[in-house]
Order: structure tokens, then sequence, then C-alpha cells
């Protein structure tokens, strides 16, 4: 007689929003989630996200009552919601011709706010002041040696970590799944129920800890990801004119007193008027004021009309705040009111921030590139190494005082040179403009042009040590290495753009390695960034992996040729992750997480063609006999393909780093895949051989011991 079924969830699972998309779902029915962590190209769609367009948002009070009457905070609170709605999409592909098919935005505060925040933040210091590398600010455990801040606080980036785990604790600890598991003493059994919103809430943990790694709003100058491309001023139709003039000189006039490596032209501006639709008059009013606003200030203008009054009996559509949060804040906005700010937000993305990017490459190649590249430019950039103008010592300086010939006084340098003294360009460097260059073909996802254009930089820097700016062109020289040959594999599709040329050993060898290795050493030693320094290595660590598990599940027809085999990436990647390990630059959670990712690249060895071969169970041969002393043989088709036993490590590496005291529901679900593993992966399916993981002596064993005693 079959047993009866069990029962339905106690509770609901709440799962963060980029588990549950269509575009994760996607991704998950082609490859499952895992306890030791989400699938790679769950991890891709993160670090698209991480490094997308910024768009700076200037509201005012009628707006932000308009947002308050949806339930919303600020009108800037209100657009970060539609983030997560662009992004349910494949970001994966390339740009075609310069242009992506699809674009993710971030909506920030004015870029002035978040200056005067970082001046304000203890752990992030202003980098506008004249700091000398003997500042007494150089001691900020949260400083570089030029006051440039971090990515983030360390302190409160651990301390969110431990929450969000925290989170995911108490909603594993109500799933069916681990309640049987607590019954049978974490041991594995044949019931499944709720395994898969298990594996869904622990790869929710490594994409936690990347999102906060890579997203970032501190604006320094040496980069240009949290430069805003896009200045949108929020007003509503009814208000008056002189006032949004007023409005709009005063905004004019504070980013004339931002730092000089702060380059306010570069940005467009946009209005965004809101009209009130249930007031036919207003939408006249607000075409007057774009034409106004068009005529008088040279400005262009977005006029949109939407509903001020909130009914509660139109049908809602739920926004998420964030799509890595465990339990994402969730506001729901009447659907007509949410179709409409799509429509206007997908207008302000491909008719206008798309082309004013395309317009400034086009500019900024003709003005700045094609000069460059030319030969009268090739020998002008060479005779900087002899002319007075370089911040470093001319050849011919001699004669004079050793004092003065070694570097020039900041007020004797020109404007386009590198201030040592300060550690930063101003904004209307050559230099600086070609980083801006190559960061906006990054961002448009063509890849190709932004390596060729990163690389154009990496001399000038180096002969101006100037070391910030150079290790961060050569992060961005890999990561769109990796980032264009991930592009043309698309294991979705099962397909890989044909005679492409991939990651091939020599780039390995030859630029990947030496251009890493350069980069740890300058962000960590030289301009002591440690946010900066994880990173790298934890980007390109998975950048690695992505490469790996993709060519893995395509088509190895088309992929082999051009591509290295998938465990030669593996192998890439887990050098990375084992270096940030021992580094000592993380805490022991964020340690034990890395672990964990490290099993799971293990345990990827042999997939998808392994797990094909074993759910073909092989025939017995009609000579074969039961003999309990005849020695058994292990299935030749998948012996040698997996990694079980170093994925065993790492997870009892990591359980011992998480303290079964501590965090005593993530010992006990690793503790049972350990147990699974062993068992479901025997190669020869003999319990004898499985005593040593066992025994009284065993880590394994004193953790089961901690668990009961927990």
């Amino acid at each position: 007689m079959s047993e009866p079924p069990l029962p339905p969830l106690p509770h609901p699972v709440n799962l963060p929003r980029l588990l549950t998309s269509r575009y994760s779902n996607r991704v998950l029915q082609m490859i499952p989630p895992d306890i030791t962590g989400p699938p790679s190209l769950l991890a891709k769609q993160t670090i698209i996200h991480a490094f997308s367009p910024r768009i700076a948002v200037l509201e005012s009070s009628n707006v932000t009552d308009f947002a308050k009457a949806y339930g919303f905070d600020s009108f800037l609170s209100f657009l970060t919601y539609f983030e997560q709605a662009l992004a349910d999409q494949d970001f994966g592909s390339p740009a075609i011709h310069g242009s992506p098919s699809r674009i993710l935005v971030h909506f920030v505060p004015q870029i002035d706010v978040q200056i005067a925040s970082q001046k304000m933040d203890p752990s992030k210091t202003a980098v506008d002041l004249a700091l000398s590398s003997t500042s007494s600010l150089t001691s900020s455990l949260h400083s570089s040696a030029y006051g440039f801040p971090e990515l983030y606080d360390q302190s409160t980036y651990n301390l969110t970590l431990e929450n969000h785990i925290k989170d995911v604790d108490s909603a594993l600890e109500k799933t069916q799944f681990f309640i049987d598991a607590a019954k049978d003493g974490y041991k594995p059994s044949q019931t499944t129920q709720g395994k898969s919103d298990a594996e869904k809430l622990q790869s929710s943990i490594y994409l936690a800890m990347l999102t906060k790694a890579l997203s970032s709003n501190t604006v320094v100058p040496f980069e240009s990801f949290n430069h805003p491309i896009i200045n949108l001023l929020a007003v509503t139709s009814d208000e008056d004119i002189r006032h949004v003039q007023e409005t709009y000189f005063n905004w004019k006039k504070q980013t004339e007193a931002l730092p000089t490596w702060v380059d306010p032209q570069s940005a467009l501006t946009v209005f965004l008027i809101l009209v009130n639709s249930d007031k036919p008059e207003e939408l006249q009013k607000g075409l007057q004021m774009q034409e106004h606003l068009r005529v008088n200030l040279g400005e262009k203008g977005i006029v949109f009309p939407v509903s001020f009054k909130r009914d509660d009996e139109q049908p809602a559509v739920t926004l998420y705040s964030s799509e890595s949060a465990f339990s994402p804040k969730t506001v729901k906005i009447p659907k007509k009111v949410f179709e409409s700010f799509n429509i206007q937000l997908q207008d302000l993305l491909y008719k206008f921030l798309i082309p004013f990017m395309q317009r400034k490459i086009r500019v900024w190649n003709e003005q700045v590139i094609a000069p460059r590249k030319s030969i009268t430019g090739r020998l002008l950039n060479a005779g900087k190494l002899w002319s007075g103008s370089s911040s470093r010592r001319s050849f011919f300086s001699f004669g004079g005082s050793s004092g003065n010939t070694t570097t020039n006084e900041p007020d004797e340098l020109p404007d386009t040179a590198y201030n040592p003294s300060k550690g930063y360009y101003n904004s209307t460097a050559p230099n600086v403009i070609i980083r801006r260059l190559a960061d906006w073909y990054f961002m448009l996802r063509d890849y190709k042009n932004a390596y060729s254009t990163y690389d154009m930089l990496k001399k000038d820097f180096m002969n101006d040590r100037a070391y910030s700016y150079l290790s961060s062109v050569q992060e961005f020289m890999i990561v769109s290495l990796l980032m264009g040959a991930s592009g043309k594999i698309n294991p979705l599709e099962n397909l890989a753009v044909p005679r492409t040329n991939g990651i091939t050993r020599k780039i390995i060898t030859d630029v990947i390695t030496p251009l890493l290795d350069s980069s740890f050493y300058s962000y960590l030693s030289r301009c002591n960034l440690k946010t900066y320094t994880i990173r790298l290595t934890l980007l390109v660590a998975e950048l690695f992996f992505i490469l790996g598990q993709s060519a893995a599940y395509c088509d190895r027809s088309d992929v082999s040729t051009y591509f290295l085999n998938p465990e030669a990436y593996f192998i890439e990647s887990q050098k990375l992750f084992k270096k940030l390990i021992d580094s000592n630059l993380v805490d022991d959670t964020s340690c034990a997480i890395l672990m964990e990712r490290l099993s799971y690249i293990y345990r990827c060895y042999g997939k998808p063609a392994g797990d094909l071969s074993i759910s073909q169970p092989r025939q017995p041969s009609y000579y074969e006999e039961d003999n309990a002393d005849k020695l058994k043989m292990p299935p030749i088709t998948t012996f040698g393909l997996f990694r079980s036993r170093k994925s065993i490590l790492w997870m009892l590496m990591a359980s011992k780093r998480l303290d079964p005291l501590v965090n005593s529901t993530q010992v006990a679900l690793l503790v049972w895949c350990i147990d699974e593993q062993l068992h479901g992966q025997s190669e020869i399916n003999d319990d004898s051989s499985l005593v040593w993981p066992y025994r009284d002596e065993s880590v394994l064993h004193e953790l089961k011991v901690a668990l009961g005693n927990a």
C-alpha cells in the first residue's frame, strides 16, 4: 500500500526576484539549482546589471508628493522598482553594431549628492581634497593613499550578508525538505519534496554576496561607471515655469562646483514632465512647458500623462525593490500606471539614452581617438616622454635643482596632465575621455571596442604612475575579453557563434594572467583598495566559470574547435577563488561562501555528459550472476569525469569555517549534501568504501556531533 502524500509546505517560500523571473526559470530548467550555489548564467546576469548606465534623478516637491501617493518615499525610489521590471530578460548577448538589443539601467541620486554623502561617510574620504601620500587620513582603514573611497564598508557588507543568511535559515527550517532531513539525522532519504526550494534559497546567498561585492554607487576619478549618463529632472505640468527655470539654474550652479575630475557636460539633461491625466487641461500645459524648455533652455523634455489619484480597485502589479534581496520590499501599483511608466522608460532608454551614447562615442572617436591613432598623434604621444609637460622627470632636465626636476609643482602642471599630489587627472584630459569612451562601450556591451580602447590607455597610465587608473584599466581589459567570449556561447539556445575566436590557453597565459597579477598587486599594495581587489578576483573567477559551464552545455561540435575544454576554464576559476580565500581579504562567512562556490565548480565536472550517462543504466548481461565476492567495476562511461571527493572536501572546509554552533542550519544542509554525494555518486556503489569519512576522528563525524549538541 502506497504511503499518503506529504502535506504541502506549512509556509510559502519567499525567494529573491532573480530566482523567480522568467529568465531564471529558463536557466534552472537547463541547469538545475544546487545546495552549494546557483548556475553561472544567473551570476552573469548580476554582473551585467552591476555595470549598467546610471540615470541621476532630481525631483520637485510635487513629483515627490505623487510618488508618496503610491506608497514610495520619493520618485527616485519609485523608479528604482522599475529596474527589476527591466531585468526580467536575457541580457547575455553582446551588442550588434554597437547597439544592444536590451539594456539595464540604475537610477541614482544626483552626482553632487553622492559626492557629498561620500564626504560625510567616514569610510569614504573625499577624493577632491589635495591629499598627499603622507596625509593623516591615509591611515584610515577604508581609504587609499590618495583618499580614494572604497566600494563599500566591509563591516556593513559583512553584517548585511549575515542577516541575509539568517533570513535564508528561517525559510529553510520551514521547508518540508529540511524538516524531513532533520528527522532522519541529516541523512539522504527518498523524500525530495521542497528540495528545489531549499536549493534556490541556498543559491540566493552567493548571488547576494556577488551583487553586494559588485554593485556600488561610489564615485571615483579612475572609473566612470557610476558617473550618470542622463540627468533626469522630474517636474509636473502645473508647476510655475519660472520656478522650474530657477530650479534648473540652481542645479547648474551646483554642477559647476563639482570636483575637476567630474565632467557634467558629458551627461544628457532630460526633463520628465508628469501630467495629471485626470485633468485634460493639464496636457496642454505640459506640451507648452516642453516647448518652453526646448526654446529657452535648449533641453529636451518628455510629457508623461499619468493618474495622480491612486485607485486600489484597479488591477495591480507588484514591483520588487531588489532582485538579490531575500525578502524584497514589494509595492502594488495600478496596472495601467505600471504599463504607462514602463512604455515611457523604454522610450527614455531606446530613444534618448542609447542614441545619445552612440553620438558621444562617434564624437570622441573623431576628436580624440582618430588624431591619437594618426602618425602625428603617435609622434606627439611618444614625445611626451622627452618633453617638460610630463609629470615625470625630463631626460634633458639636468643641471638644475634635483628637488625641482623630479616632478613639477601642481600649479605648473597643464590641465591635461596627471596630478601626482592629488592622484587624478582633470576631466578634460584626453586619457579621461578615452577611459569614459571605453566604459561606455562596455556598458553598451560592445566588448571588442571596449578592450581595444582600454588597451590604448595602459601605457600612458604606466608612464604617469597613475596606479589606480592603471589597475582599473587592466581589470576591465580582462573582463571585456571574458564577457565578449562568454557572449558568443549561449547554452540556452545550445548555440555557439561559428568560427569565432575564444579564450585560448595562449591568451590566458600571455594576456589575462599578467594583467590580473599586475592589477591585483596595484590595487592592494599601491592603492590600498581592498574592496576593488575583491571585486577584481571575484569577477574574473566567476567569468571563467561562466565560460566553462556555458561551453559544457553547448554543442561540442561548435565549441571544441575555438574554445578550450570546460575543465580548463574551471581550473582557472578555481585558482582565483582559492587566491581570494588565501588573501584574507574577506571574513569567515564570505570565505565559507567562496568555499561552497568551489565545491559547486567541482560538482559541475562531467556535466551534462556524465548526468546523461548515469540516467541510462547499464543493462545486466545474461551471463552475470550475483556474487558477493566478485570484484565490482566502476561504470566505464562516467569513471573519472567527476570530482566528487574534492567537492566534498571543500564542503567540509566550508562547514568548519561556518561553525556548526553559530550557523547550525547552514552546516546541517551541507552535511546532508555531503552524505548524499557520498552515497549517491559512489563510483562502485559499495558502502564498504565509505567507511573512512565516518570514522570517529573524521571532520564529518565531528560536525554531526556538534549538530547534535547545537
